[in-house]
């Protein structure tokens, strides 16, 4: 195995989340880092589950997320057009003496793991099908079987990049079920046998996969594949006070929603590439130094907590480097119509720090440039602020307005939340934005009447 190759490989049966698209973006760098290869796998063997709707969205959010890096996988693969590599590897398996039927129903599993627990033994399966009369007694009722793969009850030594030295006692683990009754092949094997044809050099997953990776390095030699090597990501734990692994049925985490929501790709890469490592994503990092210097060795073995606060304001940092042209690209035909004749740099710069997303950036737009102050929640301030509004405005002529806020302050002796939070209220409908100067002077003279001065 010479060359580098890492693939993800999610199932279509939910939307990608922020747990497993982290292990995207892990093994994307990496893949990048060493110069090798990227793969998209589906796993799409399970057919009650798995969704046409789910791997066009996969392929969408996945292509989504990557094309921040400037780029997406190299090829992709579905299990469900290699089922012939798979019979062929059963056969193999059933050559060698590895694969044995089992004919129990899940009730009778689930009892007999039961009775194992209160006898304080390994709730392990026995292999009780290979007694030659309770198979033939069971064929005898006409069963179906499903195939386990026999294990050798050896000791193993795994040496995984984000883990260190890993141990594991096969004796305390059952044979793992290769195929159900119905004859579907299963995640323990077709894993294996794409990773194994492929040339998969790495395999990057959840440590949740840490016993499946150990029960599926003696199907690789069986089948007489080189072995990856392996690296086992804790998992990412989830936000809003939640302290569960992270799934497909966290819809708010979903990438989807996250998009949805105003996230950039780009700020969802910095902050997914660099959680739980000894570096935090800040949202202005150069993408060629992040490649160059990732390292497995940067990150902790603890799960890392999923932040939204943090990706928000990494968000808000990537949307502020925006360059006006591509923004404007961004807004929709509502938001364009109401920029027309305005000076779209000049908003741009005046709003990038104040933008957490591009959600934001069109209600900024709607703020400034619409004619509904109701819709936008903007109300005229005191009369006695109006009218001050309206002298100023007929006496000034030099269009100073760090000067007319100052002129505003004397005449009304007032100052800070008094004066500028009534001001931003009639002027964009809200108390926080930026500076009342630089709103005064993109909305010009005509728009100050409106919304400052009381109709006499």
């Amino acid at each position: 195995m010479s060359e580098v190759l890492l693939r993800f490989a999610p199932s279509p049966t939910g939307y990608l989340h922020a747990g497993n698209a982290r292990v995207a973006v892990l093994n994307f760098l990496f893949a990048r880092q060493q110069g090798g290869a990227f793969w998209l796998r589906l796993d799409d063997t399970d057919k009650t589950r798995s969704k046409r709707a789910y791997e066009e969205a996969i392929e969408e959010d996945l292509g989504w997320l990557l094309a921040g890096l400037g780029g997406g996988w190299d090829k992709k693969i579905r299990q469900s057009e290699r089922l012939a590599l798979y019979e062929t590897a059963l056969e193999k398996l059933r050559a060698l003496g590895r694969l044995y039927p089992c004919f129990e129903t899940a009730e009778e599993l689930a009892l007999a793991r039961r009775m194992r627990l209160r006898s304080h033994r390994p709730p392990v399966y026995d292999r009780a099908s290979l007694e030659p009369e309770r198979r033939r007694a069971y064929e005898r009722e006409g069963r179906k079987p499903h195939w386990r793969f026999k294990l050798e009850h050896r000791p193993l030594v795994i040496r995984d990049l984000f883990r260190g030295e890993s141990r594991f006692d096969f004796a305390r683990t059952s044979d793992p079920v290769l195929t159900r009754e119905d004859g579907q092949p299963l995640f323990t094997l077709t894993s294996v046998v794409d990773d194994g044809e492929c040339g998969v050099s790495h395999i990057v997953r959840g440590e949740d996969h840490a016993t499946n990776s150990a029960v599926q390095s003696q199907l690789f030699e069986a089948l007489g594949y080189e072995l990856p090597r392996m690296a086992h990501v804790p998992l990412l734990r989830g936000g809003e006070g939640e302290h569960s692994p992270l799934s497909k049925r966290s819809n708010s985490l979903s990438l989807r929603a996250l998009r949805e929501g105003g996230i950039e790709a780009e700020a969802l890469l910095l902050y997914l590439a660099k959680l739980g490592s000894s570096k935090t994503a800040r949202g202005d990092e150069d993408w060629e130094e992040v490649v160059r210097g990732f390292s497995f060795a940067d990150y902790g073995r603890a799960s890392p907590m999923y932040d939204t606060k943090h990706l928000r304001e990494v968000n808000r940092r990537v949307v502020s480097k925006l360059d006006w042209q591509k923004v404007q690209g961004r807004l929709s035909v509502e938001d364009l119509r109401l920029l027309e004749g305005e000076d779209g740099q000049r908003f741009w710069q005046l709003f990038c720090e104040n933008s957490d997303d591009m959600l934001a950036v069109g209600d900024w737009v709607r703020r400034c440039f619409s004619d509904d102050d109701e819709a936008m929640g903007r109300v005229l301030p005191s009369e006695e602020i109006g009218k001050v509004v309206e002298k100023l405005l007929k006496k000034r002529v030099d269009r100073d307005w760090v000067r007319f806020l100052q002129d505003m302050e004397k005449e009304l002796k007032l100052g800070g939340r008094s004066l500028y939070v009534p001001l931003r209220r009639g002027l964009l409908g809200c108390e926080r934005g930026p500076d009342v100067a630089g709103i005064m002077g993109l909305l010009g003279e005509e728009r100050l009447r409106q919304r400052l001065c009381r109709s006499e």
